[in-house]
């Protein structure tokens, strides 16, 4: 069967449609279910699935992600037990599609455990590492076989970031649903316009299911997604981006512009990652401690968006700098188009936030003070036992200007 079906048609043509609808269906009545966990009777049923969500206004329960975990993981099963799954899929997508179960599998578990019981940082940190790299060690064999070792270093650096920038992205409600729509339309916009049916299928899967999380996590919101929610909607991220590789590859460009246009929908949280880590350096904190200057608490807790408002805004400027990407690679390739959306991220993030980065032990990044700390200082080490005495002064700028003056 041609992997280059038609964008809609295929949907009919192979039966496939129904599978939409049924993870949409599926969704709803998970997170119903889980609404009604935390009503039960059952103590242990409560001990199991309700989790109430911290500094929630609206008395909204945690554990969103496992309900939306699960359902993109069902759906994407359906779609990979279809019958006429070899008429999108290709044999490495298969087996792209498999390992990444296994990866999917140790999110969810680990998720769990840290919204129930909240993990120590270096469990938490262990686990995702482990769950990364056990599916960029098997996937590296399907992305570049001639050189697994560099494909193993390049999908494990790019899943982390994006797993972990996903996660820091999940602050506000529908947050999280905006902008991996966006994120996910980004991939249909790539299938449909190189007609790769795989790509289409999985991102509408995607779709269907934060769509169904929609209706409980709008404002108001019944529910929140925890740890497992935001990490996970990024490693659904990567697979598409995985297979948007594999099928550019072996389709249209080369290994370079495959790879940049398989990575441009995920600038967003690795530019959220790095800049988060960046600003706690540029402000003497630890990198890996939590703060609230992200973009959406600016937009949020500065120029009072309501966090529906707060959310679309975000969103759409995500959806410009990825169209701006397009349109350069239209005109001037992948590799460029990659630059340019990541320059354009940067540049919005610094606009916006830069204002408010600025607190009292920032660093102070004039040139002239830049210069002075490139400069070389001169350190004589003198012995001890060469010292019979000594005291330390403190001066003021005068009398250290007279001292410079004698």
């Amino acid at each position: 069967m041609s992997l280059e079906l038609g964008f809609l048609s295929f949907l009919f043509e192979r039966n496939m449609w129904w599978v939409f609808p049924f993870t949409f269906l599926v969704g709803v009545i998970s997170f119903s279910l889980l609404i009604v966990a935390g009503g039960s009777r059952f103590k242990f049923v409560r001990s199991l699935f309700y989790i109430p969500a911290r500094k929630s206004i609206s008395n909204a329960v945690q554990l969103g992600g496992l309900p939306l975990s699960l359902t993109i993981i069902l759906g994407i099963t359906q779609a990979f037990s279809h019958q006429s799954f070899g008429s999108f899929f290709s044999v490495l997508d298969h087996y792209t599609i498999k390992y990444w179960f296994i990866g999917a599998g140790v999110i969810v578990m680990y998720g769990y455990f840290d919204d129930r019981f909240e993990l120590r940082p270096i469990i938490k940190l262990i686990l995702q590492v482990f769950s990364v790299c056990a599916f960029a060690m098997l996937e590296s064999r399907v992305l570049f076989p001639k050189w697994g070792a560099l494909a193993f270093l390049v999908l494990s650096f790019v899943g982390l970031g994006v797993v972990n920038g996903s996660n820091l992205l999940d602050g506000l409600d529908t947050l999280t649903i905006k902008l991996g729509a966006v994120t996910f339309g980004a991939f249909l916009v790539i299938s449909a316009n190189f007609k790769v049916g795989s790509i289409a299928v999985i991102s509408l899967i995607c779709m269907s299911a934060i769509g169904a999380f929609y209706l409980f996590n709008k404002e108001p919101a019944k529910i929140h997604l925890g740890e497992i929610g935001g990490s996970f909607v990024g490693f659904s991220s990567l697979l598409l981006s995985c297979l948007t590789y594999t099928s550019l590859s072996r389709m249209k460009y080369d290994e370079l512009n495959s790879f940049a246009m398989a990575t441009l929908p995920l600038l967003l949280p690795m530019t959220e990652l790095s800049i988060s880590f960046l600003r706690r350096i540029y402000n003497r904190k630890s990198p890996f401690k939590g703060d609230k200057y992200h973009i959406h608490h600016i937009l949020r807790n500065y120029h009072d968006f309501s966090p529906s408002n707060a959310s679309s805004l975000f969103a759409l400027g995500h959806a410009g700098c990825l169209t701006l990407g397009f349109a350069t690679t239209h005109f001037f390739g992948p590799i460029i188009g990659l630059l340019i959306a990541a320059l354009s991220y940067t540049t919005s993030y610094i606009l916006v936030g830069k204002k408010y980065w600025n607190g009292k032990d920032s660093y102070d990044l004039k040139p002239a003070n830049l210069f002075d700390f490139l400069l070389k200082k001169d350190v004589s080490v003198i012995n001890s036992l060469e010292v019979d005495d000594f005291e330390i002064k403190i001066i003021g700028h005068e009398e250290e200007d007279q001292d410079r003056a004698a």
